[in-house]
């Protein structure tokens, strides 16, 4: 089972909500803070992606920032945001568009568009998607993040922003080896529900 929704308000789909941020500068920070997560009309670009996985298999989901500065910030850091009260699944794979494709959800690494690290990367002017993967070691449990803690630096100066979005791994293979499609339909609800209150969204 693979489950993903894209919210913004009312909804949009991320497609259209990714083309208008590029349209209109949306998320464009100040000079002095340039790279933030994606925004339309001040709300954040969420994407939530909910998958049945292996233990140790990667569930792949994908954050998006937003440069306003003309030149580029180089990546120096990343870690997982974790989800109010809900078990943390553990970030193992994180990497930046290459071409431009994007990953609306996916299992194992690399995922199916072609990714450069993002530790060292440079991320241009405008939007950028961040492709990354969780894992739970437990089966029969569930395991989510909220988005990306994302460390870099402009100029010689380091800062530090958020990219919104939700991955729910539901980690199967355990008593019965079965997957529980419902079970973890209602827990990708419950942390989508939670990280639009983290994020701020409604």
């Amino acid at each position: 089972m693979l489950i993903v929704t894209c919210r913004r308000i009312r909804k949009r789909p991320i497609a259209l909500v990714a083309m208008m941020a590029l349209a209109s500068g949306a998320g464009c920070g100040s000079a002095a803070d340039p790279l933030q997560g994606a925004t339309v009309q001040g709300l954040p670009v969420l994407a939530m992606a909910t998958l049945l996985v292996r233990a140790d298999q990667s569930s792949d989901a994908e954050a998006y920032v937003f440069n306003s500065a003309e030149g580029p910030v180089q990546i120096t850091g990343v870690t997982a945001v974790p989800v109010t009260d809900e078990p943390e699944g553990r970030l193992v794979h994180v990497g930046l568009q290459s071409t431009g494709a994007s990953v609306a959800a996916g299992r194992g690494w690399p995922p199916d568009v072609p990714v450069k690290p993002a530790i060292g990367a440079e991320i241009p002017h405008g939007l950028t998607g961040i492709i990354f993967g969780i894992v739970g070691s437990v089966a029969d449990h569930n395991y989510a993040v909220a988005g990306l803690r994302i460390e870099y630096e402009y100029h010689g100066q380091a800062y530090t922003t958020i990219a919104w979005s939700g991955d729910a791994a539901c980690v199967y293979g355990g008593r019965n080896g079965r997957a529980d499609d419902a079970s973890c339909t209602a827990f990708g609800n419950k942390v989508s529900a939670i990280v639009e209150d983290m994020s701020g969204l409604y």
